[in-house]
């Protein structure tokens, strides 16, 4: 009986510790890169979970110059804290206006994606910012990814949007 008592006890303490230093690690690696984060120029707010198994790391952003440099960044920062671990990057609006409007030119930035037609996307999107009196509109592209940046009076929506990049072969369509 003594036995058993004694491998329970084992088995609790071993489980208090572990959970403890889970708990401590979690605590100090969401302190570290919330701290980290809130230093680029641009960052308001952020919020980190893991309660799946992967991070999702939620950024609020305020007054963003160059998104493109400030999204690298904030990627950046984040790969270096989370190594070879998968997390999700979400950049949150906190206007539901902008929101609305980015639902009216979210299938004109697809078909752009799909088409290539980019120069036809800035256009259309100067003519939503007219359409619905925009402060700014700005629409960029890199390789990997397209920046959209909306501002109405002091709301602001920031949507950087993955690419997905096919292997185009050279020469004319078969089939």
């Amino acid at each position: 009986m003594n036995i058993k008592r004694s491998l329970l006890a084992l088995i609790l303490t071993l489980t208090v510790l572990f959970a403890g230093s889970y708990l401590v690690d979690s605590y100090k690696f969401n302190h570290a890169l919330n701290d980290d984060l809130l230093e680029i120029d641009g960052v308001e707010k952020v919020e980190i979970d893991k309660s799946s198994t992967i991070y999702k790391v939620e950024v609020t952003l305020q007054s963003v110059d160059n998104l493109i440099k400030v999204y690298e960044d904030i990627k950046d920062r984040i790969e270096e804290t989370t190594k070879d671990e998968e997390y999700k990057l979400v950049i949150n609006s906190n206007s539901a206006e902008l929101t609305e409007i980015y639902e009216d030119i979210n299938l004109a930035l697809y078909e752009a994606l799909e088409t290539g037609e980019f120069v036809k996307l800035g256009e259309r999107v100067d003519n939503f910012a007219k359409e619905y009196q925009l402060d700014k509109s700005e629409i960029k592209v890199d390789t990997d990814y397209l920046y959209l940046t909306l501002i109405k009076e002091k709301q602001e929506l920031y949507k950087v949007v993955k690419r997905n990049q096919k292997k185009r072969l050279g020469g004319e369509m078969n089939g």
